[in-house]
């Protein structure tokens, strides 16, 4: 039987761009902006990860477990384009995503 884990290290600044392309009521909405660039000023993300394996005779079981989270964050002016629609000065995007697996195999 064999048990194994570890953390992620966060990661230092963020990366990615994101472009915003308005429709004609957003362009209403947002003060005359037909698109828009935005680039996080700050950003993190971590990861976990656990796999499970045991070994009777020829067979191998397998059970894994891993999860991700991000973070960033962006400063938009306020005055137009998307800053002006929430009514905020940043703009805050977070995402967590979990996977499981499970496998079963023959050993040779």
């Amino acid at each position: 039987m064999s048990i194994s884990g570890g953390i992620g290290l966060p990661l230092l600044g963020g990366s990615g761009k994101t472009t915003v392309a308005y429709t004609t009521a957003g362009y209403t909405l947002n003060g005359g902006v037909l698109s828009e660039e935005i680039e996080p000023s700050e950003g993190s993300a971590s990861a976990f990860f656990v796999d499970f394996g045991y070994t009777f005779g020829s067979y191998e079981a397998l059970l894994g477990l891993r999860t991700i989270s991000t973070e960033s964050k962006a400063t938009v002016d306020e005055t137009k384009g998307l800053g002006k629609i929430l009514g905020e000065t940043t703009f805050t995007s977070s995402g967590k995503s979990t996977s499981y697996s499970l496998g079963f195999g023959y050993v040779f």
